[in-house]
């Protein structure tokens, strides 16, 4: 996927994460291997444009092996695939909803996929 979409990789590491078992919306339900990225990204649109498609191969090549993506500060994932990702996201936000009935704890994440 890297190579197709020519992201400029700068160092890719395994790390593993025990499970969480406390978190709602946990991304390492279980004990796991998981791939970090580093990468060089030019900020103009054009870029943008192609890191949210690679990163979008990316997660779906992840959910076809059974796993999940970190939530990162760049939304690029689509709704469906955050759906897939964290499926526990309907009770996080019930939970929320339930301690902030008027919405003021709000972020991009929260206005992307769960407002």
């Amino acid at each position: 996927i890297l190579r197709r979409h020519g992201v400029n990789a700068l160092n890719i590491s395994i790390r593993h994460s025990p499970a969480d078992r406390l978190s709602v919306m946990r991304w390492a339900p279980k004990d796991v291997f998981c791939f970090v990225l580093y990468h060089k990204q030019r900020t103009f649109d054009s870029a943008e444009d192609g890191a949210r498609r690679w990163t979008r191969a990316l997660i779906d090549a992840a959910l076809a092996h059974g796993g999940r993506y970190y939530l990162p500060y760049r939304l690029h994932a689509t709704p469906e695939q955050f759906r897939r990702a964290y499926p526990e996201a309907r009770r996080f936000a019930a939970i929320k909803r339930r301690w902030d009935p008027l919405g003021r704890l709000r972020n991009a994440l929260w206005n992307a996929y769960l407002a």
